[in-house]
């Protein structure tokens, strides 16, 4: 897997928590920690704000501020 920024913080996640479909990751300006091992955690507390699910596109694309944002996530039964 090769992921950049908040992609490789979500790479990060999957890696502890499913370790099994991970075989590397390759992290471009992402990482555990730093100069400043803050933005991890203020990153997760962003991510744990989210109204997930979102009843519809439009909503989704309306709290994340942009139709690309909103076009990665996954339709479900419940909502994206």
């Amino acid at each position: 897997m090769k992921h950049q920024s908040l992609g490789g913080h979500t790479a990060m996640l999957l890696a502890s928590a499913r370790p099994e479909l991970v075989a590397a990751l390759v992290l471009v300006e992402a990482g555990p920690a730093g100069p400043n091992p803050e933005p991890p955690a203020q990153i997760g507390t962003w991510l744990d704000t989210w109204p997930t699910p979102f009843r519809s596109l439009a909503e989704a694309e309306n709290f994340l501020g942009h139709e690309g944002w909103a076009r990665g996530l996954e339709k479900r039964a419940d909502g994206w």
